[in-house]
């Protein structure tokens, strides 16, 4: 994350706003938020402009869109759940009810001092992310690699359970033994549900 997007972020914990950066790529950073339009205010504050990313995309069960704005080739998307793709094209759907409630309630901070989910709550959103929105673990291996030793195993599995029910224990599994190519098939190939 560049400098001065590091020092927003700072000055808008600051002000009390409530947030977790979820996903950060080399140009787009994703981050969880608890008010929406107070955090879009801000970053207009602060010289971003709003977007049009989604907009042909489909919000499953209430969820409420993601907004996209942009500033000097930083994309910042904002969501109020942690949600992945759906199989339906175009569609996103929200993670269970028992991540999304204590997402931003759990939190810590990376060495920046900038807010970033538990790892109970960031696995479980990379997981998913990588089984249903990217089909791939190529940018979350290293990640989940870097967290699952400080997880809650209790905590994560009651988690874990409400994205992927009675294959969760086996992903836990494939996880810890580093095994990223074969969650994937293995997921869909999973009957017993």
């Amino acid at each position: 994350m560049n400098e001065n997007i590091c020092n927003i972020l700072k000055d808008l914990k600051s002000k009390g706003c409530s947030f977790a950066v979820v996903d950060e790529r080399c140009d787009e950073l994703w981050i969880l938020v608890s008010k929406l339009k107070e955090f879009c205010a801000e970053l207009k504050k602060c010289g971003f402009s709003k977007v049009s990313k989604f907009k042909n995309d489909i919000y499953l069960y209430g969820m409420t869109p993601f907004m996209c704005y942009k500033k000097e080739g930083c994309c910042i998307v904002l969501c109020e759940q942690l949600a992945c793709r759906s199989t339906l094209n175009g569609g996103w759907v929200p993670l269970d009810r028992k991540i999304n409630l204590n997402a931003l309630s759990k939190l810590r901070n990376t060495e920046g001092g900038i807010p970033i989910l538990s790892p109970e709550n960031e696995i479980c959103y990379l997981l998913a992310k990588s089984v249903y929105t990217d089909k791939s673990f190529a940018n979350t291996a290293d990640k989940i690699n870097q967290c699952i030793n400080e997880l809650n195993e209790v905590e994560f599995m009651e988690k874990l359970e409400g994205v992927f029910f009675k294959f969760s224990r086996k992903i836990l599994e494939l996880c810890k033994n580093k095994q990223f190519d074969v969650i994937i098939k293995s997921v869909w190939e999973f009957s017993d549900y």
